[in-house]
């Protein structure tokens, strides 16, 4: 089985950090030109699930390749939006991409890099989509927050 996940966030915001601190990577990510698509397998109830995570470089600049992505992939239901505190408009900017383009998107995982936090009236403001949102605040070089996602998502396989 295979579940697809795009990370989106703005330009050095964690998101190869994110990946790397999961496939315990030892070398410094690169800055991310376009969409690079990495594989992590995970054992769900004994059932192997390869989990293809599409890292879309420097926010939403990259739109031609991020709309292909979600256009192909009619059963991606599930967007990483990885931010730190200077970025945090960021989430308001990709739920208006989904709904002008109608993309069937379930669930945002917004990770919240170096434990960044929402102002209430932002979050009231995202929070009135019908999309599913979760919030972690972690930092994306530490392996125990970073699984702290992963275990999430393995909880809620059959959603993501």
């Amino acid at each position: 089985m295979y579940k697809n996940i795009l990370l989106l966030g703005p330009k050095c915001s964690g998101k190869t950090t994110l990946i790397y601190t999961l496939l315990k990577k030892i070398t410094q990510p690169n800055i991310t030109i376009g969409v690079e698509l990495y594989t992590k397998e995970l054992y769900i109830n004994n059932e192997e699930v390869k989990l293809c995570l599409w890292d879309a470089g420097n926010g939403l600049y990259y739109m031609d390749m991020i709309q292909s992505i979600l256009n192909a992939s009619s059963k991606l239901k599930t967007i990483m939006i990885i931010i730190n505190k200077e970025d945090i408009e960021f989430i308001n900017n990709v739920l208006v991409f989904i709904k002008k383009y109608n993309y069937n998107i379930r669930n945002i995982l917004v990770i919240l890099n170096n434990m960044c936090e929402l102002n209430s009236e932002l979050k009231k403001k995202i929070n009135k989509t019908e999309i599913n949102l979760k919030y972690f605040n972690i930092k994306c070089e530490i392996e125990s927050d970073v699984n702290k996602v992963i275990n999430y998502i393995k909880e809620n396989i059959n959603i993501i």
